[in-house]
């Protein structure tokens, strides 16, 4: 699958012959993880202070691993409280090849 290649704050990147950039496999995979779990953040749980918003999102990130076929592909889920960033939640995805894939939603 293809999709428009985004930056980290989600605006489409122009690549040098003034053309979209496209993304594909794995970083289409990552991209779209950020979009539906930011999106699933703020629309469904809205606060970091919810005493099941940590399993929501691990939840959602197996739903949309399912939905891409990228399932058999990841290795664990790990979200937990962010250490550095106050009312955050820090979202590890790790891969059968030992690399691993990080968000931040605040």
């Amino acid at each position: 699958m293809k999709d428009i290649a985004i930056d980290e704050n989600f605006e489409i990147i122009i690549g040098a012959r003034n053309d979209l950039e496209m993304v594909e496999g794995r970083k289409q995979f990552e991209q779209s993880l950020s979009i539906w779990l930011t999106t699933f953040f703020y629309e469904e749980i809205g606060t970091f202070n919810s005493s099941e918003a940590l399993s929501r999102v691990e939840l959602q990130v197996d739903r949309i691993a399912r939905q891409n076929g990228r399932l058999e592909d990841i290795s664990s889920v790990v979200v937990e409280p962010s250490v550095d960033i106050p009312d955050a939640i820090d979202v590890s995805v790790v891969y059968l090849t030992g690399e691993t894939f990080g968000l931040n939603l605040q």
